[in-house]
């Protein structure tokens, strides 16, 4: 929908290093990890690291059929 319905160039988003199923997600949808806010939140008494993802819309149209393939090394 974002690509197709919206126009849209570009979907990011960002998720905590301790959040293993949207950082199973990203991976699974081939998001690039952009970045990284090291020591951004504080939660539990300990500081955590920001991730940011994101996805351009040619590289969302250009993906294999078998997403398990992954392009990631993050």
């Amino acid at each position: 929908i974002s690509f197709a319905v919206l126009n849209l160039h570009k979907v990011y988003l960002h998720t905590t290093s301790f959040n293993d199923p949207m950082l199973h997600l990203m991976k699974k949808f081939n998001f690039y990890k952009e970045g990284t806010y090291r020591k951004e939140l504080y939660y539990n008494n300990s500081y955590h690291d920001i991730f940011r993802f994101g996805i351009l819309d040619d590289e969302y149209f250009n993906l294999d059929t078998d997403l398990t393939l992954g392009r990631n090394t993050w």
